[in-house]
């Protein structure tokens, strides 16, 4: 939607070419017209949607996937905040029951497994109850990916709770809410520091045994500050490509960075399209 953007219309093509979507563009009717046959999609077979401002763009967007005429919602040129505000509107017809969670799959070099963090994305300070939500969300992602029992950890600066350092105290909490509930089919722990959590050598020397240090499967941050600066490093340092949905709505969004890569913005629909078509979306 707001498809007036050429990163957006080149990651579209390549998704073309992979038969992967047959997309509805959603803008400026003439201009996006115009920008998609600059970027070699063929118009003849992709629908335009005519939208002449922002918040016009978002409720097509809406009601094309309200009525199942659409399965996800890939962000253009319009702001961010302007299509989550929109998404989470009573009357959009694809918010859930609750909030949002911006997950993130990656396979670090050197590991032959995909590893999910979340939240790089929505959550800013995230309280209890929050985690807890994005936990539940995360797990059902994994499930998608065929990680039934999940090893989720809980990340802050060190493996042990400090009164001085409220991310430890939050992912104690969190712990123990799940270890007195039943419902939830995952390993949940922490705090654990990054090394602690994906490193078995780390774990070993700083003696950290249990069923998560160095194995975990899903990475929970503290809040969206931490988590932005893991996903950015992943991407500038390690040279990562990811695959980013946010999950919670009726149908999967996708949000890309102008800075991602066209292969990272591809991956990001192959997740959403996963998400989209399993047999129990989620949505809530």
């Amino acid at each position: 939607m707001a498809a007036n953007d050429e990163n957006l219309l080149l990651s579209l093509r390549a998704a073309m070419a992979q038969g992967l979507i047959h997309p509805v563009l959603i803008g400026p009717r003439d201009l996006v017209r115009a920008m998609a046959a600059s970027a070699g999609l063929d118009i003849d077979r992709t629908a335009i949607v005519d939208a002449d401002s922002d918040m016009a763009a978002c409720e097509q967007a809406m009601g094309l996937c309200r009525t199942g005429q659409a399965q996800a919602i890939m962000k253009g040129a319009v702001p961010t905040s302007v299509l989550l505000k929109a998404a989470l509107r009573a009357d959009s017809g694809v918010r859930g029951q609750q909030s949002l969670t911006h997950v993130t799959a990656f396979r670090p070099k050197g590991m032959r497994r995909l590893l999910l963090l979340a939240d790089a994305g929505v959550q800013i300070a995230p309280n209890a109850d929050d985690l807890e939500q994005i936990v539940r969300h995360t797990v059902r992602v994994a499930g998608l990916l065929g990680r039934r029992r999940p090893r989720v950890a809980l990340l802050s600066a060190a493996e042990f709770v400090n009164p001085k350092m409220p991310s430890s105290m939050l992912a104690g909490l969190v712990v123990q809410r799940f270890s007195e509930c039943a419902d939830l089919q995952a390993i949940v722990g922490g705090p654990y520091a990054l090394d602690v959590a994906v490193s078995p050598e780390a774990a070993r020397r700083k003696g950290v045994q249990d069923e998560i240090a160095g194995r975990a499967d899903v990475l929970i941050t503290p809040g969206i500050d931490a988590g932005n600066v893991l996903y950015k490093s992943l991407t500038c340092f390690a040279g990562l490509d990811l695959a980013s949905i946010i999950v919670g709505a009726a149908v999967p969004l996708i949000i890309p960075s102008r800075a991602d890569s066209e292969r990272t913005k591809l991956y990001s629909i192959a997740f959403a399209l996963l998400a989209a078509r399993a047999e129990a979306p989620i949505a809530s």
